[in-house]
C-alpha cells in the first residue's frame, strides 16, 4: 500500500510553485525559509524525483513537478473544503451556500439578492470572486453550489444557464452635459474624462473592439479595477466611464446611468451543479438573481424620462 503523503510538505511545495520564490513562501505560510526547503527536500525524498528548476532567480516547477503539484493543489482544496463542511455539521450548518462571482456582479448584483434571501430565513453563505478566465481553475479546485458570471466562460463541471443579454451603460454623475442625453454615442464618451474598468475584462475587450471598428483608441485618463471606486469617481464628478447595468443597484444618489449607442451586449449566467446536489437555498437564491437579471432586460430606457434607467429593487425591510 502506497504511504500518504505529508499535508504540511505538498502545502509548502504548492505555496513555492504559487509564489516562486522560497522566501514568499514562507512569509506566507508564517514559517521560516529553512523549514520551507526541509519541507520541499523531504517531500522529493519521498517522492523520488525533483520538483522545481531555478530560472532567474525564482524556482519553477519543472515538466513532473508541475503535473503533480496541480494536482496536490486541487487536493489541498479538497481537504480545506471538507474541513468546512465538518465544521458546518458540527453545528449543523448544513445549508451555507457556496458562491462564485465575477467581481463586477458580487458588487451590484449579489448584495441585494442576498439582502432578499436574508429576509426569508438565517444566511450562510462564503463568496468568492473572480475573473471570468479564473472561472474555470476555480471550479476545478472545489465545488460551489451558484456562480454568477458573464459569459463566455469555459465550464465543464457545472451547467450554465444563459439568463439575459443586457447592453453596457455610460455612467456619470448627473450634471455631466452627457446626463442630459437618452442615449450616449461611444464616440463622445470616450472623447470625455473616461475612468476605464481593469484593462483585462470582457467590458473593456468589447469597447475596443466597438472603436475599432471607428477608427479610435482607447486612452482612458483613468483604469479602476473595481465598480464600486468607478462609482466613488463618478459621484466626484471626476471623470465618465462604462459598466454592467447593475450598478442601478448601489450606484450614488447623483449618479446617473445612459444607455451606449453603438450597443455593447453583455451575456449573463448562472452556474448550476446537476440536479441532485442543488441544496434549497442555492435553488432560492437563483431564482432571485435570475428575477433580477431578467427584470434588467426588460428594462426599456427610451420609455422613460431621459437616462433614467427603471430596475425593481427588492422591497426595504420594515
Amino acid at each position: 500500500m502506497a504511504q500518504l503523503l505529508n499535508q504540511k510538505q505538498l502545502e509548502a511545495a504548492v505555496t513555492v510553485m504559487r509564489l516562486g520564490t522560497v522566501t514568499r513562501a514562507a512569509e506566507d505560510m508564517h514559517l521560516t525559509q529553512p523549514a520551507i526547503s526541509r519541507l520541499i527536500a523531504q517531500l522529493e525524498q519521498r517522492l523520488g524525483f525533483s520538483l522545481f528548476e531555478r530560472q532567474g532567480g525564482r524556482l519553477v516547477a519543472n515538466r513532473r513537478g508541475l503535473r503533480f503539484l496541480e494536482e496536490a493543489d486541487r487536493l489541498i482544496s479538497d481537504t480545506q473544503q471538507l474541513a468546512r463542511l465538518g465544521e458546518e455539521l458540527k453545528w449543523r450548518r448544513d445549508e451555507s451556500i457556496d458562491v462564485i462571482a465575477v467581481p463586477s456582479l458580487a458588487q451590484t448584483l449579489l448584495p441585494d439578492a442576498l439582502k432578499r434571501l436574508s429576509a426569508e430565513g438565517e444566511l450562510r453563505v462564503n463568496i468568492t470572486t473572480a475573473q471570468r478566465h479564473d472561472v474555470r481553475r476555480l471550479l476545478a479546485q472545489r465545488r460551489f453550489d451558484l456562480g454568477v458570471v458573464t459569459l463566455p466562460v469555459a465550464v465543464d463541471t457545472m451547467e450554465v444557464e444563459h439568463v439575459a443579454t443586457i447592453g453596457a451603460v455610460c455612467i456619470m454623475h448627473e450634471s455631466h452635459p452627457l446626463a442630459a442625453k437618452g442615449v450616449v454615442e461611444v464616440r463622445e464618451m470616450v472623447e470625455q474624462v473616461f475612468i476605464a474598468p481593469g484593462q483585462s475584462t470582457l467590458l473593456v475587450r468589447r469597447l475596443e473592439d466597438v472603436l475599432a471598428r471607428e477608427g479610435l483608441p482607447l486612452r482612458p485618463h483613468m483604469t479602476v479595477e473595481t465598480t464600486a471606486v468607478i462609482h466613488q469617481l463618478a459621484a466626484r464628478n471626476l471623470g465618465i466611464s462604462i459598466g454592467h447595468a447593475f450598478s442601478a443597484f448601489d450606484r450614488p444618489p447623483n449618479v446617473v446611468m445612459r444607455p451606449i449607442t453603438p450597443e455593447i451586449p453583455l451575456d449573463y449566467a448562472l452556474l448550476l451543479p446537476e440536479v441532485s446536489r442543488r441544496k434549497a437555498g442555492t435553488i432560492r437564491l437563483a431564482e432571485i438573481i435570475r428575477e433580477a437579471i431578467q427584470d434588467l432586460s426588460k428594462a426599456n430606457p427610451s420609455a422613460e424620462r431621459p437616462g433614467t434607467w427603471p430596475v425593481r429593487r427588492p422591497p426595504e425591510e420594515t
